[in-house]
Order: C-alpha cells, then sequence, then structure tokens
C-alpha cells in the first residue's frame, strides 16, 4: 500500500501566509470607466456599466438656464449661458462663468469598501450656429482640486465658431486629490463662459466620460478571520 507523505506544517504556514498577503491586497480592477454620457434619446442618466462606484445625471448651476439634451448630446446655446461680456481671453470668460455659476455638473459616489483612481475624463466638444467672432471659452474642475480659477485640469478658448467635433481628453493622474478615493463623493463641472448671449452660437457636449483604477477592499471582518487563523497555525506550529 502507497502511503501519502504529509507536508510539513513549515511549507502549509508559508503557503496559507502568502494566501493572506494576497487577500489583504484590494482587489484591483483594469482602468474602467465610472461615468459615462451620451445622451441618448435625450437622457442626461449616465450609461456606465461600472457596479462598485454611482453616477448621478448631468444637471446645470444657476447661470445655465434652457440647455437641452437634443439630437443624442447636450446642446448649450450662447443665450443660455453666463456672459463674460469683457476680458477678451480665458481668464475673462471663466472668471465670469464661475461667478455666474454657469456650468454643467455630475459627481461620482465611492463606498467605503472601494478605492479609485481616477485616470482621464474625456469629452466631445464643439460650437455651431451661424455667429461670427464672438469669443467664449471653457474649463473642467473638481470639488476636490477646487472651484477657482487656476485650478482647472482642463481649459479651451476660442476666438470665433466652429463646426468641428473633436474629442477632448485629460490624463487625471498627475492629480494627487483624484487618487486613492474611499468613502467619498467627487463633483465635476464644466464652466462655460461665452461672451456672444446669442442663440445663434450653440455649444455641443457628447460622449462624456471619466474613467479611473477601481479596488475593492477586503472587508474588516474577513481579513480579521484571516490573520486569526494564521495565528492558530503559528502557534500550533510552536508547539
Amino acid at each position: 500500500m502507497k502511503m501519502t507523505k504529509k507536508l510539513p506544517i513549515r511549507f502549509l504556514l508559508s503557503a496559507f501566509g502568502a494566501g493572506v498577503m494576497l487577500f489583504l491586497v484590494p482587489l484591483a480592477n483594469a482602468a474602467v470607466v465610472v461615468a459615462s454620457y451620451n445622451f441618448t434619446s435625450g437622457s442626461a442618466a449616465s450609461n456606465d456599466s461600472e457596479t462598485n462606484t454611482s453616477a448621478t445625471g448631468i444637471t446645470f448651476g444657476s447661470g445655465i438656464s434652457g440647455a437641452a439634451f437634443a439630437n443624442n448630446r447636450l446642446e448649450i446655446g450662447g443665450d443660455d449661458t453666463t456672459t463674460a461680456g469683457s476680458g477678451n481671453n480665458l481668464n475673462g470668460e471663466l472668471t465670469t462663468a464661475i461667478s455666474g455659476n454657469g456650468y454643467a455638473t455630475f459627481t461620482v459616489t465611492i463606498p467605503s469598501d472601494v478605492s479609485v483612481n481616477l485616470t482621464s475624463v474625456q469629452f466631445d466638444y464643439g460650437t455651431g450656429g451661424s455667429l461670427g467672432a464672438f469669443r467664449f471659452g471653457i474649463g473642467a474642475f473638481s470639488d476636490k482640486t477646487g472651484f477657482t480659477l487656476g485650478d482647472q485640469f482642463y481649459d479651451r478658448f476660442q476666438s470665433t465658431g466652429t463646426t468641428s467635433y473633436p474629442a477632448e481628453q485629460t490624463s487625471l493622474a498627475g492629480e494627487a486629490a483624484l487618487q486613492n478615493l474611499t468613502n467619498t463623493s467627487v463633483e465635476f463641472r464644466i464652466y462655460i463662459g461665452d461672451e456672444s448671449g446669442s442663440p445663434d452660437r450653440i455649444h455641443f457636449f457628447d460622449n462624456i466620460s471619466l474613467s479611473g483604477d477601481v479596488s475593492v477592499i477586503p472587508e474588516p471582518s474577513s481579513t480579521s478571520l484571516m490573520v486569526g487563523i494564521l495565528s492558530l497555525l503559528m502557534i500550533r506550529r510552536r508547539r
């Protein structure tokens, strides 16, 4: 009869200890989309599929009125925004937009058992209409970095209208305030300053998305149980 050789207790402890260490490390996912807006059928809700976090729909500050979710995109007329009136530069446009609450916004909520490192934000942006050379500027901000001029992680200034629809993408990896987020919420705002005040200028936004690395943090009770079992095995080994 063939005898089965027992594994030494030292080997079992090493293997179990390695398993505990792996268990204690947060379970990381690849970069995923935590908020996504394509305004299909006029909806302002996020259509992301990430289940560990939640994102609100798009809403507006008091400085924007009359914005529409139409043509499968967000449309904001020049007459719907807080107008700069003077300044003729990015700072002038954004200063007035900030003071007048002229922004579109959404919020992502991160629970206590999840950690998120935000990596990038992307959206399609362009303008249209028959208006000529009136200046306008936009800037993207977060409550974690601040809502004052100079806190923006993206901005754009333009002196004429355009019908182009470029994809704007900005890395957030260098924003320390947007890393290692847990048990918190993060608000994002896109401020729009348009000195035209005209319905003949239309700002278009589409395919807004926020991406990040999402990790699930092990529950404390499970962690305590694993550590307790390892401790008992160590006591047995000493005996």
